[in-house]
């Protein structure tokens, strides 16, 4: 289910007051279905030297990769 643009705002508020992540919602403006998260853990943990950067989700694929309930 595609989420719109205020949903991926409060989901992108909630991930930053809970200190789970930096979030950027709709970073290529309110269309397209994106926001970028980025872990403070952002090593791999299968190796200490690789790092993931921003990862970019669905409205929904945030939500529920991060339990967000909205």
């Amino acid at each position: 289910m595609a989420t719109n643009a205020a949903l991926r705002q409060q989901m992108a508020d909630k991930l930053m007051r809970t200190g789970v992540a930096i979030a950027i919602a709709n970073p290529r403006g309110a269309t397209p279905d994106a926001i970028l998260v980025k872990e403070f853990d952002y090593h791999v943990p299968a190796n200490a030297t690789d790092v993931v950067g921003w990862t970019e989700f669905t409205g929904n694929a945030c939500n529920t990769n991060y339990s967000l309930g909205i």
